[in-house]
């Protein structure tokens, strides 16, 4: 998890690619296999479109309300005046809820603390939240990231003082957002707590005009696919991880 770009696209290359996530020509594909890489692992990416209708399914509210009552779970934004401490419990609850997918290493405290630094100016309080149990344990989160691509293509990359002005007026009015991670801790896992999760997210930053990208899932993933499906996401891309062929 050192590196938060994995992937060379193979479906779905447009709309263009969001923030932190690579993007290439489909020839790349070709030379890749051409030298002798093969695959190793997909990853899957959905998207959900308010323009085009999209609802949380009626079913899913009324198992989420089942769920925070059961358990007690109560969801929390990030808070700003005390964001290291608040980074610090995201990522313990990411060690703990990743530890077993495939890739995944451990973040050091100077990557979080790199990774901190660069998502402080962009990200939205309210897209960043965790939940705690009855008994205030953490025991999930999510993170999503506005699209800052889509002001950065109309400032074509320039970071002069007019163009500054523009990124920061931009950014508290973005309503296109990557899902960048959702996790629960393995005791919770399996309960619906990452659709409650996932809900919480979606009530915080809903608008009419509410586009977020789930990128991305691990193919083999089977709980956290399907249950983005059942959340009524549609697939949108895949990327492919290589590795020398043996």
């Amino acid at each position: 998890m050192t590196s938060q770009e994995w992937g060379s696209l193979v479906e779905g290359f447009s709309p263009p690619a969001v923030v932190m996530a690579p993007y290439n020509p489909p020839y790349f594909n070709d030379q890749f296999t051409a030298f002798g890489l093969a695959k190793i692992k997909d990853l899957l990416v959905y998207i959900i479109d308010a323009c085009e209708g999209y609802q949380i399914p009626s079913r899913i509210m009324t198992l989420t309300d089942r769920i925070a009552q059961r358990y007690g779970i109560r969801i929390m934004q990030v808070d700003m005046k005390h964001l290291n401490r608040d980074v610090e419990i995201i990522n313990e609850l990411s060690s703990q809820s990743l530890m077993d997918n495939w890739g995944y290493s451990g973040i050091t405290p100077a990557e979080v603390q790199v990774m901190t630094r660069d998502l402080k100016p962009i990200i939205h309080p309210k897209a960043v939240l965790f939940a705690e149990d009855s008994s205030d344990s953490p025991v999930g989160f999510a993170i999503a990231i506005p699209d800052v691509n889509l002001i950065l293509k109309q400032i074509k990359g320039k970071m002069l003082p007019l163009d500054w002005i523009k990124l920061l007026w931009g950014l508290s009015r973005l309503k296109q957002y990557r899902m960048f991670a959702l996790g629960v801790v393995p005791q919770y896992q399996g309960k619906g707590i990452d659709s409650l999760i996932y809900r919480a997210l979606y009530e915080s930053i809903f608008s009419p005009d509410l586009r977020m990208e789930i990128n991305y899932v691990l193919e083999d993933n089977g709980l956290m696919n399907n249950a983005i499906i059942k959340l009524g996401a549609k697939p949108l891309r895949r990327y492919l991880i290589y590795q020398i062929g043996i």
